[in-house]
């Protein structure tokens, strides 16, 4: 007995992934001083599909940023954020997920307060990302740890 074909079509779904998952980005602030932070990451999905999750990452645990603190747009999010009084550095964390799940290279952003020594704790293996902050100029510069 003949059976008909019938046509499939399959789509399939990467998880995103950080554009810069590669680098780590430290901006350095004055206590206080706002700062936008942009995720751009990459995707083989609909970007209609995309979700976005900022967390805080310190020495007591993981905190969640509610959705309400941060904007998307396609494939980038953005989050304004003043780094705590007396606190020398913290690190943001942008988590894409789609479908296919949440992506393991999330984007990293690490605000160090002026005042603190930022350099005698950061020991990564990775071109780093360093902004200062002067009002509204950012100055950028690649940093390699070997």
């Amino acid at each position: 007995m003949f059976q008909p074909v019938i046509p499939c079509h399959f789509s399939f779904a990467d998880t995103p992934y950080c554009y810069n998952a590669n680098k780590r980005t430290i901006i350095e602030v004055n206590d206080e001083e706002s700062v936008q932070l942009e995720c751009v990451i990459r995707s083989s999905g609909p970007q209609s599909d995309i979700q976005f999750n900022w967390y805080i990452n310190s020495s007591t645990g993981q905190e969640t940023i509610l959705p309400s603190h941060f904007n998307k747009t396609g494939t980038k999010s953005y989050l304004r954020y003043s780094i705590k009084k007396g606190v020398p550095s913290e690190t943001i964390i942008c988590q894409a997920s789609n479908a296919a799940g949440s992506s393991n290279q999330p984007c990293t952003f690490l605000l160090t307060s002026r005042l603190g020594k930022p350099h005698d704790f950061i020991n990564f293996n990775r071109p780093l990302i360093k902004m200062n902050v002067h009002s509204t100029i950012y100055h950028m510069h690649i940093l390699n740890f070997s």
